[in-house]
C-alpha cells in the first residue's frame, strides 16, 4: 500500500502479526533511518523527529509484536524473539545496513539485532536504556499496574508519563507542562488493545535482564 512517499506492509513472524511504514526522502544522502519506539509509541508517531531524518535520508518505522497495531506479544518473550522478528521485517523490505535509533523500550530491540544480525546495523544510536529495571523503578512499574487493574486510568496516565518524563526542575524541558499534558491525554486514549500491550510489555521489563552487556558485538559492515 502506498500513499505519496509512504509505504506500508504487514509481515508475519513465529505466528505473530505486525507492520513496517517506509516514508522516502525526496532526495536521500544517508542510508536509510531505522526508529524503533517505546510504550504507546506507534510506527506513525515520530512527529519532528521524523521530518528532521527525512531531509537526509528514508525514514523506517515499525510495530513490532506486542507495538501499536501488531498482535499482542505475551511477556514469556524476550528481546532475542524482537530482533529476530525485526530481522525478517528487514529482510522481507530488502534493507541492509541501516543507521538505527532506539528509545527507551526499544533500545533492547535494537541491542540485541546489532549482536545477532550486526549486518543490518550500519550506526546505532540509543536513547534511555538500562540492562535491567533498578528496583526503585520496578516499584513504579509495578504500581502503573495495580493502577490499571484497580480502573484508575486517570492515574495511571500520571503514573506512567512520570516514568518517561524527568520530574527533576533543574532538568530543562522546552514547554515542559504542555508537553506532559500532551502524552497523558495520549496515555487517555489508548484502548484495550493498548493497555493489554502494555500490561505484557511492562511485565517483560519486570522479569527479564532485556540487554545482555556480556554478549559481544560482531563487526559492523
Amino acid at each position: 500500500m502506498s500513499l505519496d512517499r509512504t509505504t506500508l506492509a504487514e509481515h508475519r513472524w513465529e505466528g505473530y502479526r505486525y507492520a513496517s511504514r517506509i516514508v522516502r526522502a525526496q532526495q536521500p544522502r544517508l542510508a536509510p533511518v531505522l526508529l524503533v519506539g517505546g510504550a504507546f509509541q506507534r510506527k506513525e508517531d515520530w512527529g519532528r523527529l521524523e521530518q528532521g531524518v527525512l531531509d537526509h535520508a528514508d525514514v523506517v518505522t515499525v510495530d513490532l509484536p506486542g507495538w501499536g497495531t501488531a498482535d499482542l506479544l505475551p511477556d514469556t518473550y524476550g528481546a532475542d524473539f524482537l530482533a529476530d522478528a525485526l530481522d525478517h521485517l528487514l529482510d522481507e523490505l530488502g534493507l541492509v545496513n541501516l543507521n538505527v535509533t532506539g528509545g527507551s523500550y526499544g533500545t533492547a530491540v535494537l541491542y540485541r539485532l546489532a549482536q545477532r544480525h550486526p549486518s543490518r546495523v550500519a550506526r546505532m544510536v540509543l536513547v534511555g536504556t538500562m540492562v535491567k529495571i533498578p528496583e526503585h523503578a520496578g516499584e513504579d512499574f509495578r504500581h502503573t499496574l495495580e493502577l490499571l487493574a484497580a480502573g484508575r486510568m486517570d492515574e495511571f496516565a500520571e503514573a506512567s508519563v512520570d516514568l518517561c518524563l524527568t520530574r527533576d526542575p533543574a532538568v530543562d524541558i522546552p514547554r515542559r507542562a504542555a508537553l506532559r499534558r500532551i502524552l497523558v491525554r495520549r496515555v487517555l486514549k489508548a484502548g484495550p488493545a493498548e493497555i493489554d500491550k502494555y500490561v505484557a510489555n511492562t511485565r517483560r521489563l519486570l522479569h527479564r535482564q532485556l540487554i545482555d552487556v556480556r554478549g559481544r558485538f560482531a563487526r559492523f559492515p
